[in-house]
Order: structure tokens, then sequence, then C-alpha cells
């Protein structure tokens, strides 16, 4: 599942740039992979490194 990082915050009811922050940090160690879409930035889960996605 892709979420942007808006999204992401909306959902957690954290600011964008406190989202991004973290996101960084879990992209660094392989845990999501992040596209710039346009203005957005998505965000996918890696399967093989999580498998348990079930907060996305």
């Amino acid at each position: 599942m892709r979420m942007t990082v808006g999204e992401l915050g909306e959902r957690l009811n954290i600011v964008p740039s406190t989202v991004l922050h973290h996101l960084k940090e879990l992209r660094q160690a392989g845990l999501i992979r992040m596209d710039r879409k346009g203005k957005n930035i998505e965000c996918l889960v890696d399967g093989i490194a999580y498998p348990h996605r079930r907060l996305w």
C-alpha cells in the first residue's frame, strides 16, 4: 500500500515534517521506500523487510 507523507500525518495526527523525519530513518534502515510524485512523497513498506504491514 502506498501513502503520502501527508496522508500518514493525517492518520497519525502528526505534522508532515515530523512524519518525514521518522520515515527517513525507516528508509535508511531499508524498511520502506520513498518515491517523489510531483509535490508529494509516497511511501511504500518493503514487504520482504517488513512482512507485517498492519499499520498501513
